[in-house]
This record gives structure tokens, sequence and C-alpha cells, in this order.
């Protein structure tokens, strides 16, 4: 079973990313935009998961048909938040893209199941429909354009086959090694990558499920992380530094918050007294976060947690806490203004670079599921 469907019930100190003009002109026009029409914005489901065959299209940049973004206003003398869209073939909606922790490389896969998209400080660099897999997870990208997937890797009579970790690139495709002693019927799945192109997740070996990690520097070599004897454990986050975070399972049978430090030291982190169980989901600088329960943890403090406040639909961290939700950003001070661009009735946010300055996400219009034209916020000074 995947981990993360059990997680499902489980399942911000201060950011550069906030704009003061930013959320004075965002507030207005959300004032014009309710007097003129009551424009929906429920959140929107996070849709990762797509299928179909994946051939290599580097691609140029051609005349947008769509609509121009709103730009900040120029009165805003300091920091400003760029909306710019992140070009596709023709008006092929996406999931929400990844973006890697320096902010430089995005990445996401079609609603229509043809392609994973890379993107480079806004250019589109490569389209993959050259991969004969059923189904595609994104777990990341790193600073060097790698993204890190978990891939159905056919249909067998039962029906799909395994899950198993990938690295795709603009150029190759690598399957990532699993360790000695893993069930090669079991699934095996990525659930995260750093800007290194560290990757993590679980695998099954001997009947248990184990948090792995895959080095960049020595793919062919995953290692299992340090697990009690009597717990399975899973590996869904890593860090700039190297830390990992997860959860244990088994017996007991509550899912208890994990962290590995860089150096394989495990560590458990400590849950209010009305929290039956819980997991790490995200992990950057200094900050370990459980999403589905609203909680974080300074690592310094594992033995106290405190509120998220991102009202259980966080689904990234940044290095200063800033959190990243369906449809908002939250930092110290609240929530920042991101407006959906003209003729667009929302958007859905897929992730934040380490130091808050690039968000990266996807245009919808109507009642449809969280698919559409992506693209990003440049945030800067």
């Amino acid at each position: 079973m995947n981990p993360l469907q059990e997680l499902h019930d489980l399942d911000a100190p201060r950011t550069g990313l906030t704009a003061e003009g930013l959320v004075h002109s965002g507030r207005a026009r959300v004032r014009r935009r309710r007097r003129a029409a009551a424009a929906g914005t429920a959140a929107a489901v996070l849709v990762l998961l797509t299928a179909g065959a994946v051939s290599l299209a580097a691609a140029r940049p051609q005349p947008d048909p769509r609509p121009a973004l709103p730009q900040p206003s120029e009165s805003v003398p300091q920091r400003q938040c760029r909306p710019e869209w992140l070009p596709v073939s023709g008006k092929t909606p996406t999931g929400p893209p990844v973006v890697d922790p320096t902010g430089h490389w995005a990445a996401a896969v079609s609603a229509n199941h043809g392609e994973l998209t890379i993107w480079h400080d806004g250019a589109k660099v490569a389209e993959r429909h050259d991969m004969p897999f059923v189904g595609l997870a994104i777990a990341g990208i790193s600073a060097k354009g790698a993204v890190a997937v978990t891939a159905v890797t056919g249909v067998t009579a039962s029906g799909s086959g395994p899950r198993r970790p990938m690295i795709f690139t603009d150029g190759y495709t690598q399957a990532l090694t699993l360790p000695p002693g893993t069930d090669p019927e079991a699934a095996s799945e990525a659930f995260a990558m750093n800007s290194a192109g560290d990757v993590v997740g679980y695998v099954q070996v001997g009947g248990v499920t184990r948090a792995v990690r895959w080095p960049y520097r020595d793919p062919g070599r995953p290692v299992l992380l340090a697990t009690p004897a009597d717990r399975s454990s899973t590996a869904l986050a890593i860090g700039e530094d190297g830390t990992v975070g997860g959860f244990l399972d088994g017996h007991p049978a509550a899912k208890v918050p994990y962290v590995w430090r860089a150096d394989g030291t495990g560590l458990a982190l400590a849950l209010p007294p009305d929290v039956p169980g819980g997991a790490v989901q995200g992990v950057a600088g200094g900050w370990a976060a459980d999403y589905g329960r609203d909680l974080r943890w300074r690592l310094a403090e594992p033995g106290r947690s405190e509120p998220l406040g991102a009202g259980g639909a966080g689904h990234a961290i940044a290095a200063d806490g800033t959190v990243v939700t369906g449809q908002e950003v939250l930092d110290g001070h609240g929530q920042v203004a991101l407006l959906p661009p003209d003729d667009y009735d929302r958007f859905a946010l897929g992730g934040i670079s380490a130091d808050g300055r690039v968000v990266t996400g996807v245009a919808i219009t109507g009642d449809a599921p969280a698919v559409g034209l992506p693209l990003r916020w440049v945030c800067g000074g």
C-alpha cells in the first residue's frame, strides 16, 4: 500500500516573500473582483499522477496566445512578485509544477497523460514523452534538472505493475537501484529530492517497509535508514543539509514523526497529547513539518511542536518556515496575496524555493480539478 494514502487522514517565521505593496494591490483587486462577480476560490486538489508514454522535444520559445499576466503596481518601491507563464506545447494543461530548492528548475506532468515538461529559469528546456510507463508521480527536481518520479512500470493480468523510483533528465532515464533483499514484486517509491539530487522514499525488504536514501553521488548503493527492530519506516522529505523526514510505523500502531540527521542517526519528534500519530512531510532550514496534522517543529527543539498555520492544507515549506498551501502562501505576517491571472478563476500552488523567492502553480478556470496552465511568481527587491 502507498504510505501516502495511509497518511491522508493524518492526513512561519518571517520571509522575504511578502511585499507590502503586493499585499495592498492584491487586496484591492480582490475587492474589485468581488464587486464584479462572486468568483469562487475553493481549494484545489493536488494532482501529480499522470500516465502515458513519455520523447525528448527540446523547445524554442514561441508566441504565447494566453492573456497577459497582471503585473505588480509601479508604486511598489522595494520588493515585488512577478508572475510569469511557464511555456507548454499549445495549451496543454499540467498539474502544479514542483520547483527545486534553488528556484531555477521546475517540472510538471501533463494532465492529458502525454508528457513530462522541464523548465529552467522560466524557459522550457525539454519535454519527455518517450517512456513506457502508465503512470508518473513527481517526487522533486534537483538543481541540475534531474527529475525524481515514481513510475508505474506497466500493466499485468491482475492490474498495473509495481511502482518504481526513476530519474529523468532531458537526455536519459535511470531506474534507481533497489537494495539487496528487496522484494522484486513489491512497490517501492520516491517521495522527495533535494537540490544535490539525493532521493528518498521506501522499499520493501523482507516484507517490511524501510526508509531509503539514494545518494546522488552513488545511486547504485542505496542506504537503508536506521529503523528500530520492531518498526517499519518511510522517508517523505529531504532537506538541503541531508536531513531526512518521515515516520515510523508498526507496533505500537500509531505513526511516529521521525527525522534522520545527515549522519544517519534517528530522532523521534514529540506530538501534542491529543494527536495520536503523525509524519514529517517537509524538511527545510531547521524546520520539520507535518502538513496533514498542521504541525511543525524546530529540529533544535524536537520535544515541542507548534501549529503550522496552514489549516492542514500545506504541502511545501521554505527554509524560513513559509508554507505553501493549495491557494495560499503563509509567512510570519499571514497570507500573501498572490492572485489568479486575468481570465482565470483561481490557481493551485505546487511548490516554493528554499529562500521563498520562487513559487510555482497553475492557473485554473471553471470547476476543473487542480490542473491548468503552469506559471511561477518570482519575488525580489
